[in-house]
């Protein structure tokens, strides 16, 4: 097969999963907790997408020969990356917020009434700029979380909530 087809479908691919993978987060209510976690079609494209790149890649190297191949290699590189690094995060990921606290990833919890203060912090540069969530403790220490896709969307709730327990909410530092 021709190594333009791979590179075409490998972009298409990509392209694809970055489409479907913007603001696609559920949000439900159990017991009192807001439980804010990716979308199960979401999770279902990444892992078909990943699989199909692994597909390509394997397909491509077994028939085509060395120089024609990289592009293949470099799905053999990407697919599985994707699978083990994207995929599987997508079906682990959860935030979960209740009135007392919010659990982010590796149920790492933070209590709101152990909080004084909650800033939203920019990180880089204009290009690669994001956002950090800084949680002063009253104890003196600080938490930084990274903004996910998750944090964005349970922001309001998190804000809200800490507000309510007498949390200082500095909106953004630029």
């Amino acid at each position: 097969m021709n190594s333009n087809l791979y590179w075409a479908l490998t972009l298409v691919v990509n392209l694809v999963l970055f489409l479907f993978l913007t603001g696609c987060i559920s949000e439900t209510m159990q017991e009192g907790k807001i439980i804010f976690q990716y979308q199960a079609w979401v999770k279902l494209v990444s892992l078909a997408g990943s699989t199909c790149i692994c597909v390509v890649g394997f397909v491509g190297v077994l028939t085509t020969s060395l120089p024609k191949s990289l592009g293949c290699w470099l799905c053999l590189i990407i697919g599985p990356s994707m699978l083990f690094g994207l995929t599987l995060g997508l079906f682990k990921d959860q935030l979960v917020v209740s009135q007392d606290s919010f659990i982010i990833k590796h149920q790492q919890e933070i209590s709101f009434e152990e909080m004084s203060k909650i800033s939203i912090e920019k990180r880089g540069n204009n290009k690669k700029a994001g956002y950090n969530l800084h949680c002063v403790m009253k104890v003196g220490k600080q938490k930084v979380i990274q903004s996910t896709g998750l944090i964005i969307k349970a922001l309001p709730v998190i804000t809200k909530n800490a507000q309510k327990k007498g949390v200082e909410i500095q909106r953004l530092d630029n």
